[in-house]
């Protein structure tokens, strides 16, 4: 006996759970309540942005670091995900690794704590924590996870608005196909929907329609693009 499944497309589809979006682009988000899934944001520090840097294998402070001068570079999508938080790179298409890289599959390790800091500095109310870890601005161009807690200019951040996050991917990315894959336990494709999209067109306005196994296979949906996949678990 199958089942179907028939959902909006959005970059929120491969992620548990989504949180209504309050701003507009510009405006500061200054509660966990105004982030929303579908939206893209940059991410300051008094000491300076967190980037993407010029190689692409890791983040950097976008004043003092050598950051990435491609499209999407500071725009991160900031995404509730099983109990916490992923951040994903616009420009990278993948998301970003607390021990300091990127991947393009999301998994337990890559999820983050975001929370109000105790001691928040005007617009700078956030911060980023992995355990016993912070994500701090180290003030000399390096951003990184470290054991660095006491709340300062390098780890209290500020959140803005700077889109929807379907539309800066399509920006960023040429996506000419996209191929949906549903697969259980044992990696094993059991649905597949391929689209030929123009990147012009927002993946929120499309349907999927995929036919899935009942329970106990558990699936996972992958998406699939010419670059770099974009997937979770």
């Amino acid at each position: 006996m199958k089942r179907v499944l028939n959902s909006l497309i959005a970059l929120i589809l491969l992620l548990a759970g989504s949180s209504v979006a309050n701003a507009a682009v510009g405006d500061v988000v200054t509660t966990l309540e105004g982030l929303s899934n579908s939206k893209v944001y940059t991410i300051t520090a008094p000491r300076g942005a967190l980037v993407l840097n010029a190689a692409g294998t890791n983040v950097c402070c976008g004043t003092k670091g050598t950051p990435s001068t491609e499209a999407g570079a500071d725009q991160w999508g900031v995404i509730s995900y099983k109990g916490g938080w992923l951040l994903y790179n616009v420009a990278k298409g993948q998301f970003f690794n607390p021990e300091g890289s990127f991947t393009e599959v999301a998994v337990a390790a890559d999820v983050v704590k975001l929370q109000l800091a105790a001691n928040p500095k005007e617009n700078y109310v956030f911060k980023f924590t992995q355990g016993a870890n912070t994500l701090n601005n180290n003030n000399a161009g390096g951003f990184k996870f470290d054991s660095w807690s006491t709340e300062d200019d390098g780890n209290r951040l500020t959140f803005v608005e700077a889109g929807d996050l379907d539309a800066a991917v399509a920006s960023s990315v040429n996506i000419a196909t996209i191929t949906w894959n549903v697969v259980d336990e044992a990696d094993k494709v059991v649905a597949t929907e391929v689209w030929n999209t123009p990147p012009a067109l927002p993946m929120v306005s499309r349907v999927l329609l995929l036919t899935l196994p009942m329970p106990p296979v558990l699936p996972r949906i992958r998406l699939s693009r010419p670059a770099t996949p974009l997937t979770t678990v």
